[in-house]
């Protein structure tokens, strides 16, 4: 079994390293290719995995509401694709917290942590090319906005053409897959958890999109919040040569970067501090706009209120109405009954038992930030690094090496 863990990772790879699919279906069918694999891999793990109550319960519910997108004006073809398009991520993500499905395709810890360095490799060469000026086959280019900077001499900044994005082929989506990826890595290699995210960090400001950052520093603050008192205690600090010297080139490293990228830094740092001043921001404020625009299908009348508009009618293949927000695109599809049980599946699935516990937080409000703000369940990169970090939580919860388990 052990080839379709190979399969596995080929579908991750591929639905994340978008940029790669452009020389075999162009740049217009990139985007549209990488959601296929993602549905593709949904298909995988549904034929392996039995459903959980909740995700039993979401495709009940989901078919059920294709009865409103069926009298809307889309044509059938359309209902179908968006209705795998709803519902692909719930299996993926569930699929991922499925340790008898992991150990039946032999999925390891060793082999899992190689593949995310392995990713992350491919991600940082694509992201140090973009840095030197190096034009990578993108799907869409984005300018770095200048503006909640305006201290900051921004000539430097604009001899980059714009946001990093990688292999990705777009800036939102490889800052937050990357984010994910240093997340599972940390997971997996937990007594060097912060220096991990303290990179992953460094790559999001260099990056020029707060997204991920924002992520890394939500996960970053609840994972270390409740441990925050062990570590006042000079007494429990105990710190051996090999430790010191380690911390001694990390922080070399972070000055000969500070020196290097210190105009390009400062210039991030402020916009990222810019982002909390929420109405004032730019970014926010379009955000703002377009999940205001949700209310119109939500209190159309009250069934659209309780139950929904129908599963699918703004699937983006389906050239549906986008709310950048992804529990605004659930109510405005299921209601708010849709979105109570969503919310008691992403519990169920993240705490991976009856019970959420406090460990269970970092990842859980990074998802649920995530939700938020941006509609993750839309884009295959976002999807299958989700899945990545979920597995990594998964196999070390287990902490056991599927591959010779047997």
């Amino acid at each position: 079994m052990k080839k379709y863990s190979y399969l596995i990772y080929l579908l991750l790879f591929f639905s994340i390293f978008r940029s790669f699919l452009i020389p075999l279906v162009g740049v217009t069918y990139a985007s549209l290719a990488a959601g296929f694999i993602n549905i593709l891999l949904a298909g995988f793990i549904a034929f392996w995995v039995k459903d959980t109550f909740y995700l039993f319960i979401i495709k009940v519910f989901s078919i059920l509401m294709l009865l409103p997108t069926f009298f809307s004006a889309l044509p059938l073809w359309k209902i179908c694709a968006g209705y795998l398009e709803t519902i692909s991520p719930y299996i993926i993500l569930t699929g991922a917290t499925n340790i008898r499905f992991l150990r039946k395709i032999e999925i390891s810890i060793k082999d899992f942590e190689n593949i995310i360095l392995i990713f992350i490799s491919i991600l940082l060469l694509g992201h140090f090319l973009s840095l030197i000026g190096f034009e990578l086959p993108s799907l869409s280019s984005v300018p770095i906005s200048t503006w909640g900077a305006e201290s900051i001499d921004t000539q430097i900044v604009e001899k980059i053409k714009g946001r990093v994005s990688s292999f990705v082929g777009s800036s939102g989506p490889y800052s937050m897959s990357i984010a994910y990826l240093f997340i599972a890595y940390a997971i997996l290699n937990s007594s060097n958890k912060a220096k991990i995210i303290f990179l992953g960090l460094i790559v999001q400001i260099l990056s020029f999109s707060r997204s991920g950052f924002v992520l890394l520093l939500v996960y970053l603050f609840f994972e270390y919040l409740p441990k925050t008192m062990e570590y006042i205690s000079a007494s429990k600090i105990k710190l051996s040569f090999k430790s010191f010297f380690g911390y001694l080139i990390t922080l070399f490293v972070f000055f000969v970067i500070i020196f290097i990228y210190k105009d390009i830094l400062v210039f991030q740092v402020e916009r990222i501090f810019y982002l909390f001043t929420f109405s004032n921001d730019v970014s926010n404020s379009v955000r703002f706009d377009r999940m205001n625009m949700a209310f119109e299908y939500i209190n159309k009348n009250i069934f659209s209120l309780i139950l929904g508009s129908g599963t699918g009618i703004t699937a983006r293949v389906a050239g549906g109405e986008q709310f950048e927000s992804q529990i605004f695109k659930i109510i405005v599809e299921w209601g708010l009954l849709g979105i109570s049980i969503v919310i008691l599946w992403l519990n169920k699935t993240i705490s991976l038992s009856k019970n959420l516990k406090i460990e269970d937080l970092s990842l859980l409000a990074t998802f649920l930030v995530n939700l938020i703000v941006i509609q993750a369940f839309t884009s295959a990169p976002i999807i299958s690094s989700m899945g990545i970090a979920l597995i990594a939580k998964t196999l070390k919860k287990h902490n056991t090496s599927i591959a010779n388990s047997y």
